[in-house]
């Protein structure tokens, strides 16, 4: 995402402290996603009595139920609704992951490029086995499940994972299956992460034979199988 972008568009847009006049310290409203001024417009005559609610919503991220009020507010119209008169946008560069950069300047703006092959591999046809290369590939978080289970070899499904994950990291700003280091119990280095793959499994459902036919062929699917049933 080209954030420079972004912000010169901003800049060009009016502003609501441009269009309306309010105390900041004196709320009529508070919620649980925002708080509410009584505003008045600027543009309009000092001896104006017309009087609007203005929402401030403050977010980290992007936010689904801020979208779907908006979207709401868009569409109803009926006399005891609030009407949507304008929607605000303050820009604020997000953080985002760290090996995937964004040329700012020059003839390759708004290019994405990417660094950091540290845990990259290559891999041929035939397929070799990865202890002949490296068991351990790709940071644990973006770390597709068959690795974590200790598969033997490196397929383009676990790169699509990583990037199902980059990209829900665009969308929220977090990473999706970031786990807590205090609880990892294994070493890093271990192809086989029990506390990761619970993180994995918590967002996305524990997969079954019937969904994942080939689990079975995976080396540590039988032991995690076994401290399921000793944890029960």
């Amino acid at each position: 995402m080209d954030y420079q972008f972004i912000s010169e568009a901003s800049n060009n847009r009016p502003t609501v402290l441009e269009d309306y006049e309010f105390n900041e310290h004196v709320r009529i409203g508070r919620g649980s996603y925002g708080q509410v001024y009584k505003a008045r417009q600027k543009s309009s005559s000092n001896n104006s009595m017309t009087f609007y609610a203005l929402k401030e919503v403050k977010l980290t991220s992007y936010s689904p139920s801020a979208c779907r009020e908006i979207a709401l507010y868009r569409e109803l119209k009926q006399r005891n609704i609030m009407d949507l008169l304008k929607v605000y946008f303050s820009y604020s560069a997000q953080k985002k992951p760290g090996n995937i950069l964004v040329m700012g300047d020059g003839k390759e703006r708004g290019i994405c490029k990417i660094a950091d092959f540290v845990m990259a591999r290559t891999f041929h046809s035939p397929l070799k086995p990865l202890e002949e290369v490296d068991e351990v590939v790709v940071t644990s978080w973006y770390r597709a499940p068959e690795l974590l289970f200790g598969t033997r070899h490196y397929t383009k499904a676990i790169d699509i994972f990583s990037i199902g994950c980059i990209f829900a990291e665009l969308l929220t700003n977090l990473p999706i299956f970031a786990s807590n280091p205090e609880t990892v119990s294994q070493p890093i280095r271990l192809p086989y992460q029990r506390n990761q793959l619970d993180k994995v499994f918590s967002v996305l459902g524990y997969p079954s034979l019937s969904s994942w036919s080939d689990l079975k062929h995976i080396p540590k699917y039988t032991k995690m199988q076994k401290e399921l049933m000793r944890s029960k």
